[in-house]
């Protein structure tokens, strides 16, 4: 076998016969192993020292980010204060599919590549932005999204993906509270490549995170990416794919974030 993401140990796998575009549709077989699962505790990455974890939410003061600080920044508008929050994925929405096509909700690790039988995955990841520190259902309206930059971390890599099957997008799109089948051919609405081998990969996606909060009250506060890769599969018959922690990763340093910078009364 070619290829192990993980079972669902508590959480059964949901097989769907739906359409699922690109190659590989009438291929069977799905290659996927055990692996161990649960919470750890740990630093948001790349987020200032002594800032707490609470409820997959970091936040403080962009003086802080910067080196500086100490208090909320004063932004330019009109005295409201800038903040920086960053979001753990949902680790109950985030999920894979597999182009048998399959479903794969929740679980420990993502995946985005070809293995060689010339299957596929795709990797889907969320964040809600219901609770941004500071903000309340009166002043949310008031709201500005100043940048925002979506991250995963890379765990482990087979073959050459980024030499063979081009950028690795992150594509905004909106799947809803649970990952399904044919979310695998939903419509991107935005496109953020990335050719970064480094072992975290980020992108800016201030532009659809700008979108999702406009769009907050249809879209139940979330912003959602599909993670492939520009080719999903090249057809050599070479195992090509990238592994990288899902939202209930043991290691919280490892899960998607999304780092919003915005201002608020």
């Amino acid at each position: 076998m070619d290829f192990k993401l993980p079972a669902r140990a508590t959480r059964g796998a949901r097989h769907k016969s739906l359409g699922f575009g690109g190659s590989g549709d009438s291929a069977t077989g799905a290659e996927r192993g055990a692996v161990q699962s649960g919470h750890g505790v740990g630093k948001i990455q790349g987020f200032p020292q002594g800032h707490a974890l609470q409820n997959g939410i970091a936040e403080g003061p962009v003086e802080d980010v910067a080196g500086a600080g100490g208090v909320d920044a004063i932004d330019h508008e009109g005295g409201r204060v800038r903040k920086l929050a960053a979001l753990e994925s949902e680790g109950a929405v985030d999920g894979y599919i597999y182009s048998t096509p399959a479903a794969f909700p929740n679980g420990v690790s993502l995946a985005a590549g070809d293995i060689s039988n010339n299957l596929y995955y795709q990797s889907y990841i969320s964040f809600n932005m219901m609770a941004l520190p500071g903000v309340t259902t009166a002043t949310e309206a008031m709201v500005t999204i100043v940048s925002a930059t979506a991250q995963v971390t890379q765990t482990s890599t087979a073959g050459d993906p980024f030499g063979k099957l081009g950028a690795m997008l992150f594509e905004q799109i909106v799947y809803g509270p649970t990952l399904e089948v044919a979310d695998a051919t939903a419509p991107a609405l935005l496109s953020f490549p990335t050719t970064s081998t480094a072992t975290v990969k980020s992108v800016t996606v201030t532009t659809a995170v700008r979108d999702d909060w406009t769009m907050r009250s249809t879209r139940s506060y979330r912003s959602q990416y599909r993670i492939r890769f520009t080719q999903n599969t090249n057809a050599d018959s070479i195992t090509d794919y990238v592994v990288f922690a899902a939202g209930e990763n043991a290691t919280a340093a490892s899960r998607p974030q999304l780092a919003i910078t915005y201002n608020y009364p």
